[in-house]
């Protein structure tokens, strides 16, 4: 019986940390979409003053 205990515990561990991970992908996604352009111009910027 341990062993199922165990066994069960690992999973459920596995799926609280496989939501986590979707929930945390899921809020960068909304950033990337929301913020994209304002990033994009902040590289584009950060690259000129390497130039120079």
């Amino acid at each position: 019986g341990e062993g199922i205990r165990r066994r069960t515990r690992a999973t459920d561990i596995a799926t609280r940390v496989a939501k986590l991970k979707w929930q945390w992908a899921g809020h960068n996604l909304e950033n990337r979409w929301t913020l994209g352009s304002q990033d994009a111009g902040m590289a584009t910027s950060h690259r000129k003053t390497q130039r120079w």
